[in-house]
């Protein structure tokens, strides 16, 4: 599984191949659209997923996952589930976004760039702004960043199809503000959950988990847009069809993400955290 690197570190070869081709099976499922083909490839995209976490948890001291990451029992898990499952059902806009709102509703490309900017513009602020929020509220505004999602991804299927395109901005402020206001106590509860010579690899595990939530999520897309038949000619009634789906279809992950962030704000995170702190 792993060959010996020039400085004396491990590289786990199979288990990064196994994940490379997971995402690039989903991502040519894509392309497909809705076929039998496109089906067989996300089956198998799963499958080559599911194949790498099994072999990274029985990976020994080479895993790139830390041993809670596969315990339902600490909090490591669920954040990054969480993390994991938010960025793949919330990266629509960034990847459809932008076009959409120039052939449904005949928005001028800057438009779409500025839009873009204001969900990390939020995000920005909102962190800076709760940075500093005492431990006490930590539990709250994770459920709150939880629910800012879930109502964010739900506004976009409706507003999306038939606009007006400013109603976006304030969902987009909601997305942006959702994950800031949230993501520096979930990565926290997420270290925290670990054994303490497990620690570097759940800190490296969350940006892992965002970037394969984001391959995973704009495949999807790519899937959903194309098997509605979504190309910048398609009659306004296709348009407003993929605009719809293209966000609603991620509601399930969504919500999912929320129920583990209810798990992460729970007795789980806050035991966790609190074992965390009489260690140092």
């Amino acid at each position: 599984d792993t060959s010996v690197t020039a400085h004396g570190g491990r590289l786990p070869i199979v288990r990064l191949l196994l994940l490379s081709a997971a995402i690039m099976s989903i991502a040519y499922a894509g392309i497909l659209g809705f076929t039998w083909t496109s089906l067989a490839l996300g089956g198998l995209g799963l499958a080559l997923m599911a194949a790498f976490f099994h072999r990274d948890r029985l990976a020994g001291d080479s895993r790139l996952y830390p041993r809670s990451a596969f315990d339902p029992r600490q909090p490591t898990l669920w954040g990054l589930f969480m993390i994991g499952i938010f960025f793949f059902g919330s990266i629509t806009f960034t990847v459809y976004g932008p076009i959409m709102i120039q052939v449904l509703h005949g928005a001028r490309p800057i438009t779409g760039g500025i839009l873009v900017a204001v969900e990390s513009i939020s995000w920005t602020l909102a962190a800076l702004i709760f940075a500093g929020a005492g431990v006490a509220l930590h539990a709250r505004l994770i459920r709150i960043g939880a629910g800012l999602l879930v109502t964010a991804v739900a506004g976009f299927a409706f507003v999306m199809p038939t606009g007006p395109v400013w109603a976006l901005a304030p969902l987009l402020m909601a997305a942006g503000a959702g994950f800031g206001i949230s993501f520096g106590f979930v990565t926290q509860r997420i270290v925290a959950g670990a054994a303490a010579d497990d620690r570097s690899r759940a800190s490296s595990a969350i940006p892992t988990t965002q970037m394969i939530g984001y391959a995973m999520g704009a495949a999807a897309c790519g899937i959903i847009a194309n098997g509605f038949g979504f190309s910048e000619d398609a009659p306004v009634e296709v348009l407003e069809t993929v605009a719809f789906w293209s966000f609603a279809a991620f509601l399930p992950a969504i919500l999912a993400g929320a129920f583990a962030a209810m798990k992460l704000a729970g007795p789980i995170g806050e035991r966790a955290v609190e074992a965390a702190r009489n260690e140092g």
